[in-house]
């Protein structure tokens, strides 16, 4: 207890010496002795100004960092005003020429590094003029040495690292500058390596860029940061090319809505953009979309095509733009006049597939029979012009499944010209097609495994075009469209296109497990995306399974671009 009693004491002693210790504390005191020089006139006066100061400070005002403040402000002030300045005068030439020596100093190591750095700059110009690329990544180096936050320095460095194959490191940094810094060239790099596939590019005889058509999710995810960030840190002109390369990356991933939005906002300023608009709008069935752009396209390419009429390339787009606008007769006469002009097959082709757009236009607007006949004369000339052309064959095949059961001798004789004109793979499937429809099924599949056997890898896909066609029309023609569906998958299996089709066509069977099942293995392919999903949200319904079904429209609706993809 004695000694419980003496730490006692001891301990408040202590507390009490240290919050007494400020008052006893002579601190104006000791700045005045640690200023007082007795011998000069200036320091007697600075006592008598701090005179009038209170000699204590209490602890409240210690800790008072305003008061502090206010003191050391006053302490200051009034020693500068007891300056002897008189006796400074004789030293203010040498202050003078101290002055001007540390300016005259600070110029010239200015004016040193800045000549340092142009020196290194037009090195590096003119290394990258002659291709001594690791001649200009020792200057870009050097610049970077003497400016290390200058992210040009730091994305012309990554740039040629890259090309001397330092490939990691190199794309390192330029994901940092990109992602981290925000950089806009660094970002438009990124896109456009993200966006063409470099192999391809290296393998195509002409070198020119080929544009990538899948993308893993991690590679989507930073496609949308990169042209964020290239689109709105850019000089306008290359932020309108970075826009122009997402809304094809957008277009080929099933982002059409926001595709068509890009489309929309690049038109004003880069009316060659147009075409592409018109077809993805035409791809999505916005045919009133489709026809605006081809309208602003035919504007754009008209006068082009007038100065250049030998380009075929340029034919082609303003011919795919009248096709697009329904000027069908014009389109045509066009392509003729061309291959009168420049014999080229494609040329060729592209006649016959105007022919066939034209066919499907009809198709369109007047339904399915009761267009059969005028479709039949524009499909035959078609496929006069260009037998051999995917499009025309579908076509055919296509308008003979609707002149299947037709009892109508003009209708028999259309179809007897149609087959004619077929391959014999073709003749065989078109044949097997009508009595698998007719239910004459061992008839069917000796014509199709005869086409299986001549087709060369193709029935797969035509198999599957007629199971879709099928599958679309009268319900009675469902299970076999089914057959044709699982036929087509036996040449092609887990071919993501092909498992679309079967979903879709057990989707109208009510066999809602076994269509997802299927729809869900072909969300594997970008394209499909929105529709499955839709698909998907419908099955989920009718199973009232309300939760995932909803999470299928919220898919559906983001890849038909009702919201933007998040970057």
């Amino acid at each position: 207890m004695k000694l419980f009693r003496r730490w006692f004491r001891l301990s408040r002693h202590a507390v009490m010496t240290v919050l007494s210790l400020p008052a006893r504390v002579d601190l104006i005191g000791r700045l005045s002795r640690a200023f007082a020089f007795p011998q000069h006139e200036w320091a007697r006066r600075l006592r008598r100004n701090l005179a009038s100061e209170p000699e204590t400070v209490t602890w409240q005002q210690a800790v008072n960092p305003l008061f502090l403040i206010k003191w050391g402000t006053v302490f200051f002030w009034k020693w500068l005003l007891t300056r002897p300045y008189m006796a400074l005068a004789p030293a203010i030439p040498a202050l003078l020429v101290l002055v001007v020596l540390a300016a005259t100093a600070v110029v010239i190591a200015r004016r040193d590094s800045g000549q340092t750095q142009t020196i290194y700059l037009d090195k590096l110009r003119a290394a990258m003029a002659s291709g001594e690329t690791e001649v200009a990544a020792v200057a870009a180096q050097r610049l970077l040495e003497l400016d290390p936050e200058n992210l040009e320095h730091q994305y012309q460095l990554a740039m040629l690292d890259d090309e001397l194959g330092r490939t990691e490191s190199a794309r390192r940094a330029i994901f940092r500058l990109a992602i981290q810094k925000q950089y806009g060239p660094a970002a438009l790099w990124m896109l456009k390596a993200l966006v063409y596939d470099e192999s391809a590019k290296s393998d195509s005889e002409s070198g020119e860029l080929v544009r990538r058509t899948s993308w893993g999710k991690a590679e989507q995810q930073l496609c949308h940061q990169c042209a964020t960030v290239a689109m709105s840190h850019l000089p306008s002109d290359r932020a309108r090319f970075a826009q122009k390369l997402y809304a094809g990356f957008l277009a080929e991933n099933g982002f059409y809505g926001d595709a068509l939005r890009h489309y929309q906002e690049l038109s004003e300023s880069e009316p060659s953009v147009n075409l592409a608009a018109a077809l993805l709008a035409d791809r999505v069935k916005e045919y009133d979309s489709a026809q605006r752009f081809a309208e602003a396209a035919i504007g754009y390419l008209k006068p082009k095509f007038l100065a250049q009429p030998t380009a075929v390339q340029l034919r082609l787009q303003y011919a795919q733009a009248l096709v697009l606008d329904e000027q069908f007769d014009e389109a045509y006469r066009l392509l003729v006049d061309g291959y009168k002009l420049t014999p080229e097959p494609i040329l060729l082709t592209a006649t016959a597939e105007a022919l066939v757009f034209r066919a499907k236009n009809l198709q369109r607007a007047i339904g399915d029979r009761e267009s059969v006949a005028k479709r039949s004369e524009f499909i035959f000339d078609a496929q006069k012009i260009a037998p051999q052309s995917p499009l025309v064959i579908e076509s055919v095949v296509e308008l003979l499944i609707d002149c299947a059961e037709a009892e109508d001798d003009g209708l028999k004789n259309v179809r007897r010209d149609l087959l004619r004109g077929l391959d014999p793979a073709s003749k065989h499937f078109v044949e097997g097609t009508v009595l698998m429809i007719r239910g004459e099924e061992d008839k069917a599949r000796s014509h199709l495994e005869l086409a299986a056997s001549q087709a060369q890898g193709n029935l797969a896909g035509m198999l599957n075009n007629l199971a879709y066609a099928l599958g679309r029309s009268d319900e009675k023609y469902l299970p076999r469209a089914l057959e044709l569906s699982e036929l087509a998958l036996e040449k092609l299996p887990g071919h993501p296109s092909l498992l679309e089709t079967r979903g879709q066509i057990l989707l109208r069977m009510e066999r809602y497990h076994d269509a997802i099942a299927d729809l869900e293995k072909a969300l594997a392919d970008p394209t499909l995306r929105p529709m499955v999903h839709a698909s998907l949200a419908r099955a989920y319904e009718a199973l009232e399974l309300d939760d995932l079904a909803e999470q299928h429209h919220d898919m559906a609706h983001e890849y038909a671009g009702e919201k933007t993809p998040s970057p």
